[in-house]
């Protein structure tokens, strides 16, 4: 792939594995609750579901951090340390399911399902643009993503991701603060031959929202 030529991945495989669901926030807390065998079987029969009306997909794009336009936005200066820049976008498609016609604990579920979907499809691109970085011998800085990191990268940084990507591609806009698709990732990675291996590419180690988060440890990817 030539740098600076937009990769689109599509047909993107999610399984949401129910062994691992099980490891997981919040589907660890719900199912140890006394409840938990009922809602094992809500999960069992919803995730089917949610798999069958996601539409995942993807775009990355890797360029040179000097010809980025991402000074516009005040950027981490780790982000920015490398050479070049990956910047992503990954989402759900349109939700054909009316989260507001399940009963309130579906909803909560289908809810948790779909964020953990969104997660898996984050984490194949993530492999896919590892594979990229480590065929050129290049490192990576974490995942930096706006508004989930206290980094000082707000939310609204996000503008930053669809201006340098074609989003049209994969149907995926952004209306002031909010994505349309409502379940979309993006996120921002420093690479380059000159800046130290993360440890991590995910983590919620330093996530301002840390003690809050049901979420808090789901996911972490070296």
């Amino acid at each position: 792939m030539s740098i600076g030529e937009p990769v689109v991945l599509r047909d993107i495989s999610v399984e949401l594995d129910l062994e691992q669901l099980e490891t997981q926030p919040p589907f660890a807390q719900w199912l140890a609750a006394k409840s938990g065998a009922a809602t094992r079987t809500r999960i069992e029969t919803l995730r089917e579901e949610v798999v069958a009306s996601i539409d995942p997909r993807g775009l990355y794009l890797i360029e040179p951090t000097q010809e980025s336009v991402i000074e516009r936005y005040d950027p981490p200066a780790e982000l920015v340390s490398g050479s070049h820049l990956v910047t992503g976008v990954v989402t759900l498609g349109e939700d054909p399911v009316a989260t507001n016609e399940l009963s309130r604990f579906d909803a909560l579920l289908w809810d948790a399902l779909e964020n953990a979907a969104l997660q898996d499809v984050r984490e194949a691109m993530l492999e896919a643009i590892r594979a990229e970085t480590d065929e050129r011998g290049w490192n990576t800085t974490r995942v930096y993503a706006p508004g989930t990191k206290d980094d000082g990268w707000p939310l609204e940084r996000r503008e930053y991701v669809f201006e340098a990507l074609p989003t049209e591609e994969i149907d995926c806009t952004l209306q002031g603060t909010y994505t349309e698709p409502r379940k979309t990732l993006t996120f921002t990675i420093g690479v380059g031959p000159d800046i130290e291996q993360a440890e991590f590419l995910l983590s919620c180690a330093d996530c301002e929202i840390l003690a809050e988060c049901p979420y808090a440890g789901a996911k972490t990817m070296a």
